[in-house]
């Protein structure tokens, strides 16, 4: 594979991608998506992330990524109220 412009640039967005993944846990899919579909097809830009995001999770899955004791925390049952609930419920057909 040559080493164009567009494989560097492609490589740098994976790399920030990647970087806000490894900060706050989520986000890879999101920030690499619309980067690389800019510079390539959209079929080849999803072609390509999808490797490295299973990947990424399960790493983070057998890292003890999944956070049980925020879930669990009294503050954070008692801000799921029925109009979160309803709201994100209803933001699906």
């Amino acid at each position: 594979m040559p080493l164009d412009l567009t494989t560097l640039l492609v490589g740098a967005a994976l790399l920030l991608a990647a970087f806000v993944k490894g900060t706050t846990g989520f986000g890879f899919p999101l920030i690499a998506t619309p980067m690389v579909a800019l510079l390539l097809d959209i079929r080849t830009a999803i072609a390509i992330l999808v490797i490295p995001n299973i990947v990424m999770d399960i790493g983070q899955i057998f890292r003890g990524g999944f956070p049980t004791p925020i879930l669990l925390d009294d503050d954070f049952i008692e801000s799921v109220t029925p109009e979160r609930v309803s709201g994100i419920l209803g933001r699906y057909p």
